[in-house]
């Protein structure tokens, strides 16, 4: 970028950069822009969120020695329409879901935003010129894992979702000899919430609900073909 010319760079993070590896918590566990995954206590059992927070580290520190602008914006668990059949591994759950592949949903939930959303922060971010140096935390909702599956039930009648949650101590049991897991199973009693009021300011409305997210993210896998 440097030898290029560039001055400004706007770079996609993730709140998996910011939410994980602290101290044990129980319940609800406020993050905002400031907040960072612990790498040393992630990286031994979840490559996802070591990648991203140091992978952004790294942005920060070579953005310092280069003397270039930098903004990163983080998104929850990102739904909202698939443009094509290579579709994200955020839509992996709505779509397996969908395909009656789910027997019981993980307790708990997750941070979820609409894509066009997260596009039109990185857009508003990078013609932002105060927005350099800073973190943006895109999140318009936490949603619960079950209630996902009652969204996409209610609208899709004919699939069969999953009307319960898995016991705890059965992923716990699990995680002994899953990886994949053994992840969801370290999470089981914490609620993340993460501060979205950066993007929202960015955005200049109201982030799209996160359900309205979810039902255009499962419209969006049939209309592609990913689903049928």
């Amino acid at each position: 970028a440097r030898k290029a010319g560039i001055k400004r760079v706007v770079m996609t993070s993730s709140v998996a950069a910011i939410g994980y590896g602290g101290a044990a918590r129980r319940g609800e566990v406020h993050f905002g822009v400031n907040d960072w995954t612990d790498a040393d206590k992630v990286i031994g059992h979840w490559t996802y969120p070591a990648a991203k927070v140091l992978s952004e580290k790294l942005a920060w520190e070579m953005a310092k020695k280069e003397d270039l602008q930098l903004t990163t914006i983080c998104p929850s668990m990102v739904f909202g329409p698939a443009p094509d059949a290579d579709t994200s591994a955020s839509l992996k759950l709505v779509r397996q879901i969908l395909q009656g592949k789910v027997p019981m949903m993980p307790p708990g939930g997750i941070g979820v935003v609409d894509v066009r959303d997260v596009a039109q922060i990185h857009v508003a971010a990078l013609l932002d010129p105060k927005t350099a140096g800073k973190r943006i935390i895109a999140n318009s909702g936490y949603l619960e894992f079950l209630r996902l599956a009652q969204i996409l039930g209610a609208k899709y009648p004919d699939i069969k979702v999953p009307a319960r949650t898995a016991p705890k101590w059965l992923l716990r049991l699990l995680g002994r000899f899953d990886r994949t897991i053994r992840q969801i199973s370290l999470d089981l009693d914490v609620v993340r919430l993460y501060d979205g009021s950066s993007g929202a300011k960015l955005l200049g409305h109201d982030y799209r609900d996160a359900s309205e997210a979810a039902l255009v993210a499962a419209q969006s896998l049939y209309d592609v073909g990913v689903v049928r």
